[in-house]
C-alpha cells in the first residue's frame, strides 16, 4: 500500500526507553507549553515533552501524538489527533 504509515505501537512513558528512534503513538493530555515544546501527561501519569508540533493546532487537552522517540525520551511530533475535553482511557477530565 503506497503512502501508508508503518505500524506504530501505542506506548506510555515507561515504554519510551525501549523505542528510541522508532515512531510511536502516545495518548494523553497536554498540561503545559514550555518554550517550543508541549508537555504531555501520559496514561501512566508521566510527563513527556513533544517537539515540533504546531501549537496553534492544540484546541483540546486530550490527544494522540504520532512521533519519533528521541534519546532523551521526548518525542519529535509529526501528527496530532485531538480527542476532545475528556477521554475514557485516561479516566480523567480536563481541569
Amino acid at each position: 500500500m503506497e503512502g501508508a504509515l508503518p505500524q506504530t505501537p501505542r506506548v506510555n512513558a515507561a515504554l519510551l526507553p525501549d523505542n528510541v528512534g522508532r515512531t510511536v503513538r502516545l495518548v494523553g493530555k497536554f498540561v503545559a507549553l514550555r518554550g517550543d515544546s508541549l508537555v504531555f501527561e501520559t496514561s501512566d501519569r508521566q510527563e513527556v515533552k513533544v517537539h515540533g508540533l504546531d501549537v496553534s493546532n492544540v484546541s483540546a487537552p486530550f490527544a494522540e501524538v504520532l512521533g519519533t522517540v528521541r534519546p532523551d525520551y521526548s518525542l519529535s511530533g509529526y501528527r496530532l489527533t485531538p480527542f476532545g475535553n475528556s477521554f475514557g482511557a485516561c479516566n480523567c477530565e480536563a481541569s
